[in-house]
């Protein structure tokens, strides 16, 4: 490398906005610093060059760095840490976006850890905040609203109405209960968007939680005349999830493979061993397909493509939740879809066998 090409990547990492830190594989110690840093942590590079983590952090958290770095050392692969908490000097505790990765030396084997971090403290607080005035106002107005489907639901089945009297305070009952559906549905996703909902994660049979997951949905689908057919390609596989969270993403892509399907179809579902360890299930609809410019904004809260009569409508808000727990969960979703039908799908990483 030429002294004109070395001066021009310093310049660039210098001027980089976030914090960039390089530390040898050997003792973790940093070797490099960018100046984002220094206004990071609140102390310049000459005390934080040639030191360790466990030289100015708190024990607890200078252990969660190293435990981190020695894993992208081992796995040498990438490592997206989207929050963490560090003790600033003068700025108190800010919460980072952290990426780390392991960088080779001449002999193949890691020989630095390349570290990119982004402050998200003021980014974090706004989402909590809205999210706080937002689960706030959706409780209060679900309060009244149960209140009025109880009530509706008293005149609907009442022998006193008759004729278009009847026939309002159905439709009126109908359009309260979905409003509390919608309203359900969004403080699902404001919780676990805020971080507000606790998982309770642990090994589960993959296959089993998706047999009783369409066993649940089945009397559903069968109101449109549409019925279930699962094949099993993983036998055996084993996730580590929240059950209850994960049944609610196999309800939510179940009921809207359901939705979507002409009467009288299948849906098929299917559970598949896929590269690198992971599971994938899989939800294929009989349905129109999803228009290619709407594909983009599939997961986007209140996201409905395709034109539905309106005993199948639905909130609009059940991929989006489906879609933030299973990123919760460390895996990902997304979809394959074509003029005659869409197939949803998840995957998550498949436990070793006990």
């Amino acid at each position: 490398m030429t002294m004109e090409t070395r001066q021009f990547l310093d310049s660039i990492i210098e001027n980089i906005p976030n914090m960039v830190f390089v530390k040898d594989a050997k003792d973790l110690r940093f070797v490099l610093f960018n100046r984002a840093g220094e206004e990071l942590l609140g102390r310049p590079r000459s005390e934080i060059i040639g030191k360790t983590d466990h030289d100015f952090f708190p024990k607890a958290e200078a252990d969660f760095f190293t435990a981190k770095d020695r894993e992208v050392l081992a796995s040498g692969r990438m490592l997206d840490i989207p929050e963490e908490p560090i003790d600033t000097a003068d700025k108190g505790v800010r919460i980072l976006h952290t990426k780390k990765i392991a960088i080779a030396g001449p002999d193949g084997r890691p020989a630095y850890l390349l570290g990119i971090s982004e402050d998200i403290t003021d980014q974090r607080r706004a989402e909590r905040m809205t999210s706080d005035i937002i689960a706030m106002t959706t409780h209060e107005l679900r309060t009244p609203l149960t209140s009025i489907v109880w009530g509706l639901d008293l005149l609907a089945n009442s022998d006193d109405l008759k004729g278009k009297a009847l026939e309002v305070a159905k439709l009126s009952h109908g359009s309260a209960r979905f409003m509390v559906r919608l309203l359900n549905d969004y403080l699902d996703v404001v919780k676990i968007e805020s971080g507000s909902v606790i998982f309770k994660p642990r090994a589960l049979d993959l296959s089993r939680q998706v047999l009783e997951a369409v066993a649940a949905v089945a009397p559903y689908a069968a109101q449109f005349g549409v019925r279930y057919e699962v094949r099993q390609e993983a036998p055996g596989a084993r996730v580590e999830a929240d059950p209850d969270r994960l049944t609610q993403v196999l309800s939510n892509l179940l009921s809207n493979g359901a939705k979507f399907s002409p009467r009288g179809s299948t849906v098929a579902v299917s559970v598949q061993r896929r590269p690198g360890r992971t599971v994938r299930v899989s939800v294929a609809d009989r349905g129109p397909g999803i228009p290619e410019e709407f594909r983009a904004k599939i997961f986007q809260k209140f996201a409905q493509a395709r034109v539905l009569d309106p005993q199948r409508k639905g909130t609009g808000l059940g991929l989006s939740i489906a879609k933030a727990i299973v990123e919760k969960l460390k895996g990902r979703i997304g979809f394959d879809s074509g003029p005659e039908g869409t197939s949803f799908f998840f995957e998550l990483p498949e436990l070793p066998a006990p």
